[in-house]
């Protein structure tokens, strides 16, 4: 059997990084916890009928909160980080992923504004850990972008040290 070469274990090395990366993603998205007893993001119910989900959710025994747009002020009862949150547009569908965790003004109100001033990487980490699924898209300040509105998008504008100059936005 030959010995790999340094460049060839190299690339072994790579790929299992690679693999490994795309399984923690891919773990985040759907959603269990670290040991798996239960699951913390429901992908599946994104867009569907908030009506619905919540009786699916109530069933699997989670405590389900429902934000209907309005102005942005905290609930009284934030709830729990076992507890799930479905944000609606008034539409009467899911609006985002559902996640566990407490009451959060940017699911509602797009934006980000706590982070101008932090280096890219750590405002892009920031974001896709509170909206889970999605795209952080960085350039230089002003960068051009395309006019179609999506909420699994978010755009970061960086000064030419690399911080975030403007608040970051869905869209």
């Amino acid at each position: 059997m030959e010995q790999l070469g340094v460049c060839q274990t190299l690339l072994v090395v790579q790929v299992l990084l690679l693999v490994i990366a795309q399984s923690s993603e891919a773990t985040k998205y759907n959603g269990f916890n670290k040991t798996g007893s239960f699951k913390n993001a429901w992908p599946e119910y994104e867009r569907q009928n908030i009506d619905e989900v919540r009786t699916e959710l109530e069933k699997q025994g989670v405590r389900v909160f429902v934000e209907e747009p309005r102005d942005f002020s905290p609930p009284v009862y934030p709830g729990k980080e076992e507890d799930v949150w479905l944000y609606t547009d008034g539409a009467n569908k899911v609006l985002g992923i559902p996640v566990r965790g407490i009451w959060h003004p940017n699911r509602l109100k797009p934006g980000w504004p706590e982070l101008v001033g932090y280096g890219f990487e750590m405002a892009a980490e920031t974001i896709t850990a509170e909206q889970i699924g999605v795209t952080v898209i960085y350039g230089p300040k002003g960068f051009p972008r395309t006019l179609d509105l999506r909420l699994r998008r978010v755009f970061l504008d960086v000064d030419s040290i690399g911080n975030v100059a403007v608040s970051p936005k869905l869209g």
